[in-house]
């Protein structure tokens, strides 16, 4: 009866410990979700902010399309039209870009991110970007200067993915400028 008592005393402790254990494990799982619930919500929040400005360029555009195409007589000149078509396809090519960014990481979270491999050259991006980046840099009155690159090794790497990543970094920099 003693060693029966002890048994189903040890046996109870042993479920005690276990039970225990498991509600430490849902606890840290738990926790894992609120940080990815709140990283979801930065995540939207950040879109909806990144999307809200070139849609915000496209809508301003298309309303002064809109007021000119009202008030045209007969002729519409040239180069307002070319200004504004400019403006509606920089718009919407930066919406693109952040819906393609949104997908990348939609990808990379699902572990389902193809990335193409191959020799890159830092330098040819960086230099590519910086001439991208060079009228924007004017208009802010801002001086972006890139050091000597040709010393840079050829790297193994997502040519594509690299520029993306570099391309953001000069983006924020000119942005928080």
């Amino acid at each position: 009866d003693e060693d029966r008592a002890e048994h189903l005393k040890l046996h109870a402790q042993n479920v005690v410990s276990r039970l225990e254990g498991k509600i430490r494990e849902l606890e840290k799982v738990n926790q894992r979700l609120r940080e990815l619930d709140s990283l979801k919500s930065d995540f939207i929040l950040l879109v909806s902010h990144e999307l809200r400005t070139p849609l915000t360029l496209v809508h301003g555009y298309a309303h002064l399309l809109e007021e000119i195409l009202q008030r045209a007589d007969d002729m519409v000149p040239a180069e307002d039209l070319t200004h504004i078509a400019s403006g509606l396809t920089a718009g919407s090519n930066r919406m693109q870009e952040v819906i393609a960014e949104i997908i990348n990481v939609s990808r990379i979270a699902s572990g389902k991110l193809d990335l193409s491999f191959g020799p890159v050259r830092l330098e040819h991006i960086v230099e590519d970007l910086e001439s991208q980046f060079k009228e924007v840099c004017l208009n802010r009155r801002l001086n972006l200067h890139v050091g000597n690159l040709k010393q840079l090794p050829l790297i193994e790497g997502d040519g594509k993915q690299i520029r993306m990543a570099v391309s953001h970094v000069l983006q924020n920099a000119i942005k928080y400028t």
